[in-house]
């Protein structure tokens, strides 16, 4: 009897064993393999932060917040050019492969209640991709030579207008309509853009240097440019916006110029206020400048008016240092021709240059 109650025992033992590791298979291995498990998805406000580096070069599983280390990954430096009041200079700065990837990789679209009351569906976007609080960081470097620089606040803007101004156009992107509307860093990074991101890009700027601003959607032309506040007699369209454009280098409050496959902008643009600040008051110097140098464009075979045409594209950096095979290069602008000993470029004739 002693013999078959421990053989009892022992088999209960084994049981209970048996039934617990049974429990442990069915609930925390079977089970969950059998039901997919739940992805979790941030609400809209927040998705822009709480996205993986999606495209990092190292690959990360799970990282709701990008650490240091991933944002800084494979440092270069980029040079920015631009001229002020005729003299040409270079800023270099450190951007990041790691943060260009993660600002690649997340949603461009838009979720939640909007109140389009209040601010028109653009808006909401061009304020989300100035926001991110990752490319802020590190563009506060960027802002802080801009505002250590012993220049005025309104040649602050004259300098990163141009800087802007002279980052390529992304001519591929806009040929194959592949738009996916950079954040404001990755066009630094990237050194391109189309006339939207590049517009974007000044707007942050010009928000951070204290400024007011606004985005100048051209619907019907299928373009955008920067506006700035400025006193409105020099304003475009009496907006109380001075507008600059973004795509190359150009007077501000100059609107006057022709759009490949577009012509001149004629339609009337809407005004997206980004920004509420400090006005451009200064802007009467390049409102009067922008003037006569369209005057003098068509009106320049004398001498004297030849001279002060060249004075204004130095002012404002337009000289260029290369022509298409087809063009002469005189004096820092492309001909359609050239005749050899002439003292002066002209258009009596045809097109001629100084050699």
């Amino acid at each position: 009897m002693e013999l078959q109650s421990y053989f009892d025992s022992i088999i209960e033992i084994v049981s209970s064993i048996f039934f617990v590791v049974l429990f442990i298979v069915v609930f925390f291995i079977i089970l969950p393999n059998f039901y997919p498990t739940q992805t979790n998805y941030s609400d809209s406000s927040d998705s822009k932060f709480n996205s993986e580096l999606s495209t990092s070069p190292k690959p990360v599983n799970n990282v709701k917040e990008p650490s240091y280390e991933q944002l800084s990954y494979s440092p270069k430096d980029l040079n920015l050019y631009y001229t002020l009041r005729g003299k040409s200079w270079t800023i270099t700065t450190e951007v990041y492969q790691g943060l260009n990837n993660y600002l690649q990789g997340l949603p461009r679209e838009l979720y939640g209640s909007l109140d389009y009351t209040a601010h028109p569906a653009e808006y909401y976007f061009i304020v989300r991709d100035l926001d991110n609080k990752y490319q802020k960081t590190y563009l506060e470097s960027l802002v802080k030579f801009i505002n250590d620089e012993p220049l005025s606040d309104d040649d602050k803007i004259r300098l990163i207008a141009s800087a802007v101004q002279n980052i390529p156009y992304d001519y591929v992107a806009a040929e194959i309509d592949e738009l996916n509307g950079k954040y404001p860093y990755e066009v630094l990074y990237m050194n391109r853009g189309v006339c939207g991101e590049k517009s974007k890009l000044l707007l942050y700027f010009i928000r951070e240097l204290g400024y007011g601003g606004a985005y100048i959607k051209f619907e019907q032309e299928n373009h955008a440019a920067v506006g700035i506040k400025c006193p409105t007699k020099y304003s475009y369209l009496d907006s109380g916006y001075c507008f600059i454009e973004t795509t190359a280098p150009t007077i501000i409050t100059d609107s006057t110029k022709s759009y490949r496959n577009v012509g001149k902008l004629t339609s009337t643009p809407q005004f997206i206020v980004i920004s509420e600040g400090k006005s451009f008051d200064s802007a009467s110097e390049e409102y009067n400048d922008s003037l006569r140098y369209n005057y003098l464009e068509d009106n320049h075979s004398g001498t004297a008016t030849y001279s002060e045409y060249l004075q204004l594209r130095e002012k404002y950096g337009f000289a260029q240092t290369s022509c298409d095979p087809d063009l002469v290069l005189c004096n820092g602008i492309c001909y359609t021709s050239c005749t050899k000993g002439r003292p002066e470029c002209s258009k009596t004739n045809g097109l001629l240059c100084r050699i």
